[in-house]
């Protein structure tokens, strides 16, 4: 993943608006599918995490649990891993559109 490509990416600033951190989030969960494999746990909970800021209207928590989202696995907390299901990429990807179709 170009962690670097990604974080340039994000949606920053007062005129950002729900949808562009909702495709942020489509961008990331489309360069894990890319890579051919689901998000792992730490991937799964931030994202997840972002549509539940997004809910209430945070956009900038949002962006930011996305960046945490995509932080390379060398500068994760060590041994983070609590054994929880994780939905796959389809369902995430899944839940980020059904909340833009609901804007």
């Amino acid at each position: 993943m170009d962690t670097m490509k990604l974080q340039a990416a994000a949606p920053v600033g007062e005129s950002v608006q729900l949808s562009d951190v909702c495709h942020f989030a489509e961008v990331i969960l489309a360069t894990i599918e890319g890579e051919q494999r689901e998000a792992d746990e730490w991937e799964a909970d931030d994202v997840i995490h972002a549509l539940g800021l997004l809910q209430i209207g945070w956009k900038a928590a949002a962006v930011a649990a996305l960046l945490r989202a995509i932080e390379p696995p060398e500068r994760r907390a060590p041994g983070w891993n609590d054994g929880r299901p994780r939905p796959t990429i389809r369902e995430m990807s899944s839940a980020f559109t059904e909340f833009r179709n609901r804007l």
